[in-house]
């Protein structure tokens, strides 16, 4: 998938007895699969969440981005965390 000038992220988490929190996050990669910058937070939960709650964010893309990566992340700590359905797309 080429990259266009905004891509939008979403996904469910769900998470169970969280000691700290379960998040989703981007990071833009340029056209060597080098890392551009800090990795991004779209959305967290913690403790526990009421199902799965959606978590949505459209992102402008760096100029010299040429690939994207979505981490799935358990911070540190105890709890269980789900993830679902997670897409990129582009545009918003």
């Amino acid at each position: 998938m080429g990259l266009t000038r905004t891509t939008t992220f979403s996904g469910w988490v769900k998470t169970v007895g969280m000691a700290n929190h379960a998040e989703i996050q981007i990071q833009w990669l340029d056209e060597d699969g080098d890392i551009i910058g800090k990795a991004e937070t779209i959305g967290r939960s913690t403790g526990t969440s009421d199902g799965f709650m959606q978590i949505t964010a459209t992102k402008p893309k760096p100029d010299v981005a040429a690939g994207v990566n979505v981490l799935l992340r358990h911070a540190e700590g105890t709890g269980t965390c789900y993830f679902d359905d997670i897409v990129v797309r582009n545009g918003p």
